[in-house]
């Protein structure tokens, strides 16, 4: 059968987190291209497979398949993620402002891989919106569901780990997303005078240490909970101090946006040929 060889290709060009962050399961998440349909976990390689096959979800069929963190960071014995906001006012050059304040986005449910609902793996709130909390989670957890990165760092003083956000956490988080920024550099176009919005999803491993989970453009800033309704309308107003004000005064206050990445400008080569051809004679023996 095909299965052999295609499970040997895509162990080969899967990109795997590290092995103290993964269990006994060898879960994937399947995410297909077309953002009106679902996401899937599935941990056997025909379930993908048959996933793959037949699906219709898009006319190109692309997906994005993750090797799953088995062994995230738990708060109360339950998952959950975060929500970075960045800026991008240029391209060239690259010009990236980090958003000194995030937010995390728990699951309704304990942490388990028992069972892989989507509802204890997927923290989004366009996700949870639709579960009850379990009775069983702990009931430090918030009933919104999120935290501001302030209620984390308390949770980690508390914890006697409160270092770990300044030294690992937040850095780890800004060079994902700069280093992610370079990749696709060369691929946009760009206007100048223009800028864009980002949200960055991460997840966070027992080391604390953060791992990119996808790059969202135009991300929500609805006002879904406590937590979003104050930070998205804080996000906006800075975002403005930074794409409006600071363009007539450089020392005025940029909020909580920092300057997190500007490259030295990028010349373009001194010639630009889309026709390539070798000039010579032939040899002949």
């Amino acid at each position: 059968t095909l299965l052999p060889i295609l499970r040997a290709k895509y162990m080969h060009t899967c990109s795997y987190p590290p092995p103290h962050s993964q269990g006994k399961v060898h879960a994937h998440m399947l995410l297909p291209s077309s953002p009106f349909s679902g996401i899937s976990c599935k941990v056997r390689l025909e379930d993908v497979l048959d996933v793959l096959a037949t699906s219709r979800v898009h006319k190109d069929g692309k997906w994005v398949i993750q090797k799953y963190i088995e062994r995230p960071m738990l708060i109360y014995g339950t998952k959950f993620d975060i929500r970075q906001w960045f800026l991008v006012t240029d391209w060239n050059p690259l010009t990236m402002w980090m958003y000194k304040e995030c937010y995390l986005r728990f699951s309704g449910q304990p942490y388990s891989l028992d069972d892989l609902d989507l509802s204890i793996h997927l923290c989004n709130n366009s996700i949870q919106k639709y579960y009850e909390n379990s009775p069983t989670r702990a009931k430090e957890l918030p009933k919104e569901n999120m935290w501001d990165s302030t209620t984390f760092q308390n949770y980690l003083n508390d914890r006697g780990e409160g270092d770990m956000w300044i030294s690992t956490v937040y850095p780890g988080m800004k060079q994902a997303i700069i280093h992610s920024l370079l990749v696709v550099q060369d691929e946009v176009e760009h206007r100048k005078n223009t800028f864009e919005l980002f949200g960055a999803d991460f997840m966070i491993t027992e080391d604390f240490r953060p791992w990119l989970i996808e790059i969202n453009c135009s991300p929500t800033m609805e006002s879904s909970t406590m937590v979003t309704a104050r930070m998205c309308r804080e996000v906006l107003e800075d975002t403005v101090k930074v794409v409006i004000d600071r363009r007539d005064d450089k020392q005025c206050s940029t909020g909580n946006f920092e300057i997190a990445y500007k490259q030295p400008k990028l010349e373009p080569p001194n010639c630009i040929s889309l026709q390539l051809y070798v000039q010579g004679t032939s040899i002949r023996s």
